[in-house]
């Protein structure tokens, strides 16, 4: 319906297909009043700012107002972003990308460890002291020498001191040695004719 312009039941007759923020929806507008201001004829409120839609376009475009009659075949104008993408450096790449790989291995080192068995430890048995008794001396006692050598004397002990065996036996100068430390901690050697087992 249609009437003179500046009455109210005035319908333009040159509408736009436009996307209404308020309907939701593309509906009709058109310019009314003294100022010619964009309305949406669905819903009455000024639609500034909105772009025209094509019939087969029900998308909303939002842009500024072309002016575009519905069904023309003007092109459409769009507005392009002005926002840039934030600029990433090689630098920072890498940085994150080595960070990301410490924290994988960290997590791959605790989890391995969490998840592999315990190894088991095989008691040893502690080692058996050996130890001798001096004897067979005919009451003398012997010498505990500080090399297998008869010369080198260090202490006389008398028969029935226990030594405790150190080391592995020795031969020199024709003579078995023993290896042993006194009830003093001193150690040294002591042929073995003047020992027997304790």
């Amino acid at each position: 319906m249609t009437g003179p312009p500046g009455s109210s039941s005035f319908e333009p007759t040159n509408t736009l297909l436009l996307y209404c923020p308020f309907d939701r929806q593309v509906t009709r507008h058109g310019r009314r009043g003294p100022n010619q201001e964009l309305v949406c004829l669905e819903c009455g409120r000024r639609a500034d700012g909105l772009e025209a839609v094509s019939a087969k376009d029900e998308r909303q475009v939002p842009a500024a107002a072309t002016g575009v009659p519905a069904g023309g075949n003007a092109p459409r104008r769009r507005r392009r972003a002005l926002s840039r993408r934030p600029h990433t450096s090689w630098p920072t790449i890498a940085v994150a990308a080595i960070a990301v790989a410490v924290a994988v291995l960290a997590v791959v080192n605790v989890g391995g460890n969490v998840l592999a068995p315990s190894p088991r430890t095989t008691p040893v048995a502690p080692a058996e002291v050996e130890y001798l008794v001096i004897a067979n001396t005919g009451g003398e006692g012997a010498y505990l020498r500080t090399t297998p050598n008869l010369d080198d004397r260090l202490r006389p002990w008398s028969d029935g001191v226990r030594l405790r065996v150190i080391g592995p036996d020795t031969s020199a100068s024709g003579i078995q040695w023993k290896q042993v430390e006194d009830p003093e901690g001193n150690r040294g050697w002591i042929p073995a004719e003047y020992t027997r087992p304790e």
